[in-house]
């Protein structure tokens, strides 16, 4: 005999194709990452175009870190999305701040 409790708990299942997101995920930060160094390295752009290489191509790597491997793209994580994101403004306000000074 189930009590309600156990009606109301089911188990949580992930899908299938999270270990694959997370692989993929990660190959093309790493892609990222290769294409940072070889921008610097080969000396593709001037400076200050390899520098918005970088910057960009890091935003984009924070950005795929929060929602894949922090499972921001799933359900039920609003709140965190919220704070995290709020985070993220304080910090660059925080950066443009020192930045104008």
């Amino acid at each position: 005999m189930k009590t309600q409790l156990q009606n109301e708990v089911k188990p949580v299942r992930q899908k299938s194709d999270t270990a694959f997101k997370h692989v993929v995920s990660f190959l093309f930060m790493i892609a990222m990452t290769a294409v940072s160094f070889l921008a610097v390295i080969n000396q593709w752009f001037s400076l200050q175009g390899t520098l918005f290489v970088i910057v960009f191509l890091a935003a984009v790597q924070v950005i795929l870190q929060l929602y894949i491997f922090m499972h921001l793209d799933q359900k039920g994580y609003g709140m965190m999305r919220i704070f995290i994101f709020f985070g993220l403004l304080c910090g660059t306000v925080c950066a443009v701040g020192i930045l104008l000074m």
